[in-house]
């Protein structure tokens, strides 16, 4: 075991050992054996860094069933408790002792348009209850058609089952750590790094809204003063690290360097790369920002593979081809390499691994809401009756619902 990998939780390095050995781990995995103090970008970082240089390949649950691989067996790492009550201890019923009369129906009494949701924890439906009614609801969908919009949404929401509270937990920590991974390795891509100074500039310069361009801690006192301040300083020592990085990248261009001083040039590269990344994440700009610029490398990386493909093409039938156009191709794929500051594999590869966490990043949110969803309907059915609103309380929960999920956007 490396020193790295001994500054890792036991659960963690355990993981991290495995990978090597088989040369993948999940972001499943990740999450799962990650313990809660270590959801931090900082620390975070130091984990994928150390993933990387072992050759280690970061995928996703859908590659992972496809191949059908096994995950490595662990807990989920976290000081929360799964059970939402602590269990309420029955003491051993006395012989002839009279059985104890059931508790009155509590009846529920709403001084506002909202329900009390202490209230709801004991009129939730019955899961059981709630599966028979939706397998009538399905029977009788197959057999006729449904009219009814409201029946229609609870037979969909239906089959979406409640979520236990290791399921939500999991869920919150995988949004958070996809979105914190996410985050970091967009932004260590050169290309990607400059658009995020161009962003940050023009809010300084006020042509982009601070408050929608920027995501601010409440629990910090003076964080948009200090967010403000980060903004006007932190992208000057960026294009430094990214104009040190430019001059590397042409000592590397010619491909004539001797490999053991070419891969000691990449390690300087993104060992800077680390660096940008964390001056710009303490800018703390939305995610929702960040995302259009995974979707412009995106593209340069497409582009890149379309020009590879036709270079093939035309080396291999150099007699169908024009050579002038064969050459502006060339220059277009120099420049392309230029602009990104990486050659076709290595953009690949960054391309293919953000697209992999982002994917399970979204997957998460969508998990987590859906499941929730069904709770909302859960308890409007059962106040269906009761002098509110049916259609009220969807609303109401849904949009309390997307608020708490749409939070992760940002």
């Amino acid at each position: 075991m490396s020193t790295i990998e001994q500054e890792f939780p036991p659960v963690l390095a355990q993981l991290v050992a495995h990978g090597a050995t088989r040369r993948w781990i999940s972001c499943e995995e990740i999450n799962t054996c990650v313990p809660d103090e270590f959801v931090d970008p900082d620390k975070l970082d130091e984990l994928l860094h150390h993933v990387r240089a072992l050759g280690i390949t970061l995928i996703d649950e859908p590659e992972r069933l496809r191949h059908g691989w096994q995950t490595m067996p662990a807990p989920l790492q976290t000081h929360l408790k799964f059970q939402r009550d602590d269990e309420k201890k029955v003491k051993p019923k006395e012989p002839g002792a009279e059985a104890p009369k059931p508790k009155p129906k509590k009846q529920v009494a709403f001084s506002s348009d909202e329900p009390n949701l202490d209230d709801l924890e004991e009129d939730l439906l019955d899961e059981a209850e709630a599966q028979a009614a939706v397998e009538q609801a399905l029977a009788e969908q197959g057999s006729k058609r449904i009219d009814d919009p409201i029946r229609m949404y609870l037979t969909q929401m239906g089959t979406i089952p409640l979520l236990t509270r290791e399921q939500e937990i999991r869920l919150a920590k995988k949004i958070e750590t996809t979105r914190m991974m996410f985050r970091r390795m967009t932004l260590e891509s050169d290309y990607c790094a400059r658009q995020a100074i161009d962003t940050l500039r023009q809010v300084a310069a006020g042509e982009l809204p601070f408050d929608r361009t920027m995501r601010i801690s409440t629990a910090e006192s003076n964080a948009k003063e200090k967010v403000d301040q980060r903004i006007r300083y932190n992208p000057q020592t960026v294009e430094k690290l990214l104009e040190l990085n430019d001059n590397d990248w042409k000592l590397l261009e010619p491909g004539n360097l001797p490999a053991e001083k070419a891969e000691a040039i990449r390690a300087r590269m993104q060992q800077r790369r680390r660096k940008v990344a964390t001056l710009l994440e303490e800018c703390c700009l939305r995610t929702g920002r960040i995302q259009p610029l995974m979707r412009k490398l995106q593209n340069v990386n497409r582009k890149m593979i379309d020009l590879q493909r036709m270079l093939e093409k035309a080396d291999r039938n150099p007699e169908r081809y024009d050579p002038e156009d064969v050459q502006v191709q060339r220059d277009e794929l120099a420049g392309l390499r230029d602009l990104v500051m990486e050659d076709p594999v290595g953009l690949l590869d960054r391309c293919r691994t953000i697209a992999r966490v982002f994917g399970e990043y979204e997957q998460a949110k969508r998990d987590l809401s859906g499941g929730n969803l069904r709770l909302v309907v859960s308890i409007a059915k059962k106040y269906r009756n009761r002098g509110l609103p049916f259609l009220d309380i969807i609303q109401e929960g849904n949009t309390g619902l997307m608020r708490a999920v749409d939070k992760y956007e940002y």
